[in-house]
């Protein structure tokens, strides 16, 4: 794959699940080239930089968006002997644009509450 370096992304793993169950972490992360590792003392989980043939094509300068594994075996023998199947996916992102629009839908929505409980004017709570 002449572009993995183009394939770059992030990988969190919870350090109860390297303690618990290591080996079904290393099937979880077997297409991925780790370069990085950084160690998240407050949520006890470690993030991998890495570049995978599953990862989407991104430019060297964005920064790597974060993926998500989700792991299904096809049955219970499967999970034993690791032949799982892992789809990796992008973790939800939100643009600058999109969060000021959702502050100010929520703003929108509380400013309407206070109008439905401050009618003219007046506090109608105890009356």
């Amino acid at each position: 794959m002449n572009d993995l370096l183009q394939r770059r992304g992030l990988v969190k793993i919870s350090d109860d699940l390297i303690r618990r169950d290591p080996e079904r972490v290393m099937k979880i992360l077997k297409d991925i080239l780790v370069v990085k590792i950084d160690n998240d003392f407050m949520t006890r989980s470690l993030t991998y930089m890495a570049y995978s043939k599953h990862f989407d094509l991104i430019e060297d300068s964005y920064f790597p968006p974060i993926y998500v594994a989700t792991v299904t075996s096809l049955s219970p023998k499967d999970f034993k002997t690791g032949n799982l199947e892992v789809k990796w996916t992008r973790e939800k992102e939100y643009s600058e644009k999109s969060v000021k629009d959702m502050l100010e839908e929520l703003k929108n929505e509380i400013c309407g509450k206070k109008q439905s409980v401050f009618l003219d004017g007046e506090d109608k709570r105890f009356k």
